[in-house]
């Protein structure tokens, strides 16, 4: 609607047009040096206006603050670095087991008003109080907008303003602002706030007076101009977002298509390996009840099938005295069930060992009598094991039973025996300092970070089992004289089992101290971890373990603590109740 400016719009696009050859021919017909002026303060103050809108907001303010505060709150009950590290040095001594007095503090020998380890780990937490508000106040400075504070106060600021306001942006950014530093650094932001726009006024103010001084075609087209220029830029930016989505769309395409491969090709897989395994089975189940048989005697004699097209194995018994076609379940004593479970195993093992030189056995003889102990370890030696059987592997059996001793002790410096007792607490060895046990939760979740499912495995059960012994000790939960000599594949299960069935009692009792909703809590993160886990562990079932379903046992580990602690006081952390029916 302009003809000055007909020949640079003419068949064009849009997007085509060439806005500065526009600006020329305005200058050149119609205002010289006043009208690229008046261009150059309207672009300025739309600049200026702009810069003032960022950075946070009050509320981003106000949020940033509030951590200020806790965190300031935080470092004030902490009395720096050197106490920090008397606190856990005191901590590792103290949960070592070298330590025999919980009342008296091994630093200063003194004794307390009660157990030490206590009030050190309270210190210890409100340590860790600051770190998390650190973190916090970390968080909210990258994300509420004050990462476009420090490149506008040096634009806008005098010199002696800007070091002192970037020094403050660089502690944000650790997150170890205070909070009268963040009000300091707040009043930087409402004078920066102030001078952008005090600009953005000086140059609008600049603009209208030109504005006058020019012929009223001259204002109208320049600031047609630079209105086109903002929708320009504001439509290629748009044109490149929609090229971006237009791969992101192409990219899912084939990410569906991979998928839909991959799971085709696993159901298929599935179902051969599935064949596969039934047939194994039939080959496995004559073997497995000779085994079974010399082991725990002819009057129970095993089944097992595989459900079509599934890797679940159902087992049963054929015989069971004088009943038929029984449940296994149902009717086996832990004993039997065992015995069971390695009769499996090892026919399973003679059958399609492959290729392995040596096996390891560890505790196979949990829970049976000393009869039936004598009866596996012969079947072992006699029918499986090297040397009596030549082409058998080389067979490890570890065990923690001291009546078993006496068996190995027998055989002991034979040709085809040899007897190694070792001594120690491998709980305590693993796990004698403080913070180890993030190490080992830290390592474990790098292994299933990279799919090592079967790798971590064995670190899940230490983390698992460190971690219910410490809710069984701070919560006073009474376990089974013996829970600590059966064999260490159960271990954890007889842990969560002694946990489950103590709440159910102070339930029933009226006097538990667990709110609804931590009981179910603890009912659905006990059934994850004894499904996804337990269950294939005490089976030796490694190969139905997957990486995602281990991480999600490893997130039902860290969340099973939250069911057994409360907050009585909102400043400060979470504390483990005193038991099952005290606060």
């Amino acid at each position: 609607s302009i003809p000055a400016l007909a020949k640079h719009c003419d068949g064009k696009a849009f997007g085509e047009i060439d806005l500065e050859a526009c600006i020329q021919t305005i200058v050149s017909e119609e205002g010289g040096e006043k009208k690229a002026r008046h261009g150059e303060l309207l672009r300025k103050a739309s600049e200026l206006t702009t810069a003032a809108a960022k950075g946070p907001s009050d509320e981003d303010t106000s949020t940033l603050a509030d951590i200020t505060n806790r965190r300031d709150a935080a470092v004030a009950l902490t009395s720096g670095d050197l106490l920090n590290e008397l606190y856990r040095v005191t901590e590792k001594v103290l949960t070592s087991g070298s330590w025999a007095t919980p009342d008296i503090c091994p630093a200063c020998e003194r004794p307390g008003d009660g157990a030490v380890l206590d009030l050190v780990q309270a210190r210890i937490a409100q340590y860790e109080k600051v770190d998390e508000e650190t973190q916090a106040g970390m968080t909210v400075w990258t994300t509420n907008g004050w990462l476009d504070l420090s490149p506008l106060f040096s634009a806008h600021l005098d010199d002696t303003a800007v070091a002192q306001a970037k020094a403050l942006c660089a502690k944000g950014e650790k997150g170890e602002l205070s909070a009268a530093e963040l009000a300091y650094l707040s009043d930087h932001r409402l004078t920066l706030s102030a001078r952008l726009k005090s600009l953005a006024g000086e140059a609008q103010t600049g603009a209208d007076e030109l504005a006058k001084m020019l012929p009223p075609s001259l204002v109208a087209a320049t600031t047609a101009v630079e209105t086109a220029r903002r929708l320009q830029t504001a439509w290629r930016d748009a044109a490149h977002q929609e090229t971006i989505r237009t791969v992101a769309a192409s990219q899912e395409a084939r990410i569906v298509r991979l998928k839909t491969f991959v799971d085709g090709a696993n159901d298929a897989f599935a179902v051969a390996e599935s064949a596969m395994a039934t047939e194994r089975l039939k080959k496995v189940l004559p073997v497995c009840r000779d085994l079974f048989k010399a082991i725990m005697g002819k009057s129970v004699v095993p089944a097992l099938a595989k459900r079509p097209g599934t890797e679940e194995l159902a087992i049963s018994l054929s015989a069971f005295w004088s009943l038929q076609d029984v449940s296994a379940q149902a009717l086996l004593s832990e004993s039997f069930r065992n015995g069971f479970a390695v009769s499996v195993y090892l026919a399973a093992a003679s059958l399609y060992g492959g290729a392995p030189k040596f096996m390891i056995l560890d505790d196979v003889t949990s829970s049976l009598d000393a009869g039936h102990q004598l009866n596996l370890v012969d079947v072992i030696r006699l029918q499986f094991a090297r040397p009596r059987v030549a082409d058998g592997p080389q067979i490890i059996l570890l065990s923690h039973d001291t009546m078993l001793e006496k068996l190995f002790n027998a055989h002991n410096g034979s040709t085809e025996w040899q007897h190694q007792r070792l001594e120690g607490t491998p709980q305590m060895a693993v796990l004698p300092q403080s913070g180890a046990i993030n190490k080992v939760r830290d390592g474990t979740l790098d292994l299933l970070n990279q799919g090592r499912a079967a790798d971590a495995a064995p670190f899940i059960r230490q983390y698992l089992e460190y971690q219910l012994g410490n809710i069984i000790t701070r919560c006073k939960i009474p376990v089974p004289f013996d829970v600590a000599f059966n064999d260490d594949q159960k271990m954890v299960g007889r842990l969560l089992a002694a946990i489950q069935d103590a709440v159910r009692l102070h339930k029933k009792a009226g006097d538990l101290v667990l709110d609804a909703a931590q009981e179910t809590g603890l009912e659905q993160r006990g059934m994850t971890i004894s499904s996804n886990f337990i269950s294939h562990w005490a089976t030796g079932s490694t190969g139905a373990y997957s990486a995602m379903a281990l991480q999600t046992v490893m997130s039902a580990i860290d969340a099973l603590q939250e069911c057994f602690m409360h907050q009585p006081d909102p400043t400060k952390p979470k504390v483990f109740y005193r038991s099952l029916s005290q606060k």
